[in-house]
């Protein structure tokens, strides 16, 4: 199955003067999403390492991992986007995921963003299916 996750070369217009953000694009298999990732606190580059490492982990075995799409400062900032991934035996479920700082037991790192990643859950707390 394809996957990929990678910026654009398509700039988000101005949301606030000052604002950096790109587009970017995220395939899994037949499925595809664009997404809207800040650049006011990881560059391009910084993400593409993040991602590199994140499927690392799950290629060698790994259980758990994310992919951050979106993420500003988190000392200034309450909330980030990222995909939660579920290594299950031989396969690897993604589900896409907004994180609210204030609800985790500790500070988030986001040097070890991994540590955050909940339990594989299959239905929310109001008992509906989450997508994967």
């Amino acid at each position: 199955m394809a996957f990929s996750i990678e910026f654009l070369d398509e700039h988000v217009p101005d949301l606030e003067p000052g604002v950096r953000a790109s587009f970017g694009l995220i395939q899994i298999g037949d499925f595809q999403e664009r997404f809207i990732g800040s650049l006011m606190y990881w560059t391009k580059k910084d993400y593409a390492r993040h991602w590199q490492q994140a499927i690392g982990r799950t290629v060698t075995g790994s259980e758990r991992s994310c992919l951050i799409t979106s993420i500003v400062d988190p000392a200034s900032s309450n909330l980030l986007f990222w995909w939660l991934m579920y290594r299950i035996e031989q396969t690897v479920l993604l589900q896409n995921q907004l994180l609210v700082f204030d609800q985790l037991n500790s500070t988030f790192c986001a040097n070890d963003p991994y540590v955050h990643v909940p339990d594989h859950k299959t239905v929310n707390p109001d008992g509906e299916r989450i997508s994967e």
